[in-house]
């Protein structure tokens, strides 16, 4: 084995549309949502939803009430809105990872109702070897538990691990972690770490 092969999944692997989740809840974008009075209570429930797996309705119900919508339906079909389609990138990026013996591990802040959605986008579930998921974890990143998690998936410390996300904050934790770790823009910086470790 070369290594492992650490991903993020919402805009590393699939797409997150939140315009699609804030016209769902009745705004017209995405930064109307995020500016409103009461984003940051929405964004708290959320986080608590990603790293506590209470059940989906107790979540809507919280919600609903701070939203322009009217029905829980709104509110859940908003909610399934955010994800998107699998990024065009991350399939070669997987393939060759996969070819060249290194072991793939998804770390990603995410509920379970989203996670149904993204086995339903992404191609490549079987390739990933271990899951490292939020509400199971009952942290979300950048906090350690999720970082933690994944060091004790490594049967060989001695190995690189390379991780890719697109949160600032994430990459931090993971080079706290001695991880080289690339925040998602372009892919070229992982595809060349990957290609120099395979050698």
């Amino acid at each position: 084995m070369k290594g492992y092969l650490v991903l993020d999944i919402g805009n590393v692997c699939v797409h997150l549309d939140f315009d699609a989740m804030a016209n769902g809840w009745g705004y017209q974008t995405k930064e109307e949502l995020f500016s409103s009075s009461s984003a940051k209570l929405i964004e708290q429930y959320m986080a608590e939803y990603q790293s506590d797996d209470y059940q989906v309705q107790s979540f809507f119900d919280k919600i609903l009430p701070l939203l322009p919508c009217q029905s829980l339906a709104e509110v859940e079909v908003g909610y399934r809105a955010v994800v998107g389609s699998q990024i065009a990138e991350i399939s070669s990026i997987v393939k060759y990872a996969v070819n060249h013996d290194w072991c793939l591990i998804f770390l990603s802040d995410i509920c379970d109702i989203h996670w149904k959605m993204v086995q339903k986008v992404i191609d490549f579930e079987d390739k990933i070897q271990h899951f490292v998921f939020s509400y199971e974890v009952g942290a979300v990143k950048p906090h350690k538990p999720m970082f933690e998690a994944v060091e004790k998936l490594r049967a060989n410390l001695s190995l690189p691990v390379l991780y890719a996300d697109d949160k600032p904050a994430n990459i931090e934790a993971g080079l706290s972690f001695g991880w080289e770790s690339f925040q998602i823009g372009s892919y070229e910086p992982l595809i060349h770490a990957l290609e120099k470790y395979s050698q």
